[in-house]
């Protein structure tokens, strides 16, 4: 990490922002407090980061004390990205599972997703894999559409970081002045993006004062009439309304999916709108596009796919162009050059090996047919 000058100037700056809250002579009860739920496969999350820290977080970090949390399977590229992961400052706790998630069609009352006790790891070097991690109930949704599997598993990754959270906030206790008694201490928001996430400008997220009493909640783009802000790859908000989101699948059965047209989303809206009517959305002052990195080690070569909006069809953006220091860490860090997915646009050569979609990384599939599998190799 010495010589990945990009990535560790990234991981500086975090530090320094953390170094000055814990300096803060404010109360501690009076902190805001931002957990950031990092979630789904590393990839090659390296490249992305500091693009992130440098238009989201460092920003986010100025007007929050902010702890990090994980979710995601081991496979191969966990393997290769988690020195760096364990890297980031305040990184609170992770959970790391074996890929092979198991899929039934349970013929009882269990819910979709049902969490098995244990399966969190720590922070640091104490994070482990366990299998299986849920229990998935599909008896009734065979009619649903494909991507179904690729939502339930990024539902169960978020509902697994809110019960990292919630530990968290379990294990401290603050006094507030003129009071004698401990109270627990609750994260003013939550944030939870794809850890293979970048933005492509920067972009600040409400402020504490905005947050607080307010319930509220936002993406990096607009918010849809009647449905929640897009959040396939990134979604803020309050704590409160955050809690009910993360954990959408809670008590569900699968029929009331099905009913729902088979969106997870929509069944996290639906919960918003019932539970907590007053939330409302946040349209960001300053809109991003979001991307991913995708790319492979051995192969040397990586490539940027522009999400949110989606861009299939047009030139997608060359990550040099949107910020050097990223394209320094996929050359100097990793040595890795820039190419085009060849089922974009006729831009450039494919990212070998593998037609380019994520590379070598072999345990990589999304997203999954309902028809045959009984387990998928990869998982978000």
């Amino acid at each position: 990490m010495a010589s990945c000058s990009p990535f560790a100037d990234s991981l500086a700056a975090l530090k320094r922002e953390r170094k000055r809250w814990a300096a803060s002579s404010s109360s501690e009860v009076a902190t805001p407090r931002l957990a950031v739920c990092l979630t789904g496969q590393l990839r090659l999350f390296m490249v992305g980061f500091p693009t992130l820290v440098r238009n989201l977080l460092l920003d986010a970090a100025a007007n929050n004390r902010v702890d990090f949390f994980y979710v995601g399977p081991a496979d191969l590229s966990h393997a290769r990205g988690k020195s760096y992961l364990l890297k980031i400052p305040g990184l609170r706790a992770t959970t790391i599972y074996d890929q092979r998630l198991l899929w039934r069609n349970w013929h009882n009352e269990t819910p979709i997703a049902e969490l098995l006790p244990g399966a969190a790891g720590g922070g640091g070097n104490k994070s482990r894999a366990r299998r299986p991690v849920a229990q998935f109930n599909l008896n009734g949704l065979e009619a649903c559409p494909g991507p179904l599997r690729s939502r339930l598993v990024q539902a169960l990754q978020s509902r697994e970081c809110l019960r990292l959270i919630e530990r968290a906030e379990a294990t401290e206790r603050v006094v507030a002045p003129g009071n004698r008694s401990a109270s627990r201490r609750r994260y003013t928001a939550v944030l939870r993006a794809r850890v293979d996430v970048i933005t492509l400008q920067p972009t600040a997220v409400p402020l504490p004062r905005i947050y607080a009493p307010r319930r509220v909640y936002g993406s990096l783009h607009d918010c849809p009439p009647g449905r929640l802000s897009a959040h396939d790859y990134l979604l803020h908000g309050s704590r409160d309304v955050m809690g009910l989101v993360l954990a959408a699948l809670d008590g569900v059965h699968p029929t009331t999916l099905a009913r729902s047209g088979c969106d997870v989303h929509a069944l996290a809206a639906n919960r918003l709108s019932r539970e907590l009517p007053e939330a409302r959305c946040v349209v960001p002052t300053n809109h991003s596009p979001v991307a991913s990195v995708r790319g492979s080690v051995s192969g040397g070569c990586y490539f940027l796919d522009q999400e949110h909006p989606p861009n299939d069809g047009e030139p997608q953006p060359r990550l040099r162009d949107l910020y050097e220091r990223a394209d320094a860490v996929a050359r100097e860090c990793l040595g890795l050059r820039e190419k085009r997915d060849g089922r974009r646009p006729g831009v450039g050569p494919t990212c070998q090996p593998r037609g380019g979609w994520d590379g070598d990384f072999r345990e990589d599939a999304s997203p999954w047919d309902m028809a045959t599998t009984a387990s998928n190799r990869g998982a978000g």
